[in-house]
């Protein structure tokens, strides 16, 4: 019970820095998707004219992705890594919703902002950051060794983690779709919806709007190196 509230200053520094970090961008990729996956015109001036609104949800996402920290780590330390980034996935997947429904209701998407559509599609938002924020966290050291071998500096641990990072965002980047789809469609079942996207999108799905979480997902997962490996990986 002692180390329950075991207050550990340099852990709850990391954490923070990590929140207020992923929450710059975040809430801007969720912007950006919306602009690409629904057909509107002058997209990017849309994305432009709708960034002023990121401060009137800031404050919150930064709360909610300290309380995810907390979540997955107590996950991590009674169960595995991997489920500890199933379960941010599925938090962060209502996170996310947060920021998406919100734009989506900015953009004419949505009519309503109900907050029981933030965490729909918790199949997608989970499995899509086991790949995306998973793999990279557990497989760039291997990944570094095996291709590096003796001839490992910084400099190659860098380039192994944007590798695994860039090869995991792509990979994942349908799943990531299916959840923006789901969330912004509460009238439809999941089931549904994903068989009506995958014939509408097709391969597209794996491009669409790719190069905004080709960015954040590196950023989110330097930030999980330089935050949480120190932590997670004692």
């Amino acid at each position: 019970m002692d180390q329950l509230y075991n207050f550990n200053f340099n852990k709850e520094k990391n954490f923070f820095y990590h929140s207020l970090s992923i929450s710059c961008f975040s809430p801007l990729t969720s912007l950006y998707q919306n602009t690409r996956l629904y057909k509107m015109n002058n997209k990017n001036t849309l994305f432009i004219k709708n960034i002023k609104y990121l401060p009137n949800i800031f404050p919150q996402q930064v709360l909610f992705r300290y309380g995810l920290l907390h979540a997955s780590t107590f996950c991590k330390d009674n169960f595995s890594q991997l489920s500890a980034f199933g379960l941010i996935g599925i938090l962060q997947g209502g996170i996310q919703g947060h920021s998406n429904v919100y734009f989506a209701k900015k953009l004419n998407i949505t009519k309503t902002i109900k907050i029981k559509n933030y965490f729909r599609g918790p199949v997608f938002s989970g499995s899509r950051v086991i790949v995306s924020q998973g793999a990279p966290f557990l497989l760039t050291d291997s990944f570094n060794n095996s291709v590096f071998k003796h001839n490992k500096s910084i400099f190659t641990y860098y380039f192994s983690l944007f590798t695994t990072s860039i090869t995991a965002s792509i990979v994942s980047h349908p799943l990531h779709c299916m959840q923006t789809f789901v969330q912004n469609n509460s009238s439809v079942s999941q089931l549904q919806m994903f068989k009506q996207m995958v014939k509408k999108h097709k391969w597209s799905l794996f491009y669409k709007g790719v190069e905004s979480r080709i960015v954040l997902l590196f950023l989110t997962n330097l930030f999980n190196d330089l935050f949480l490996k120190d932590i997670w990986c004692k």
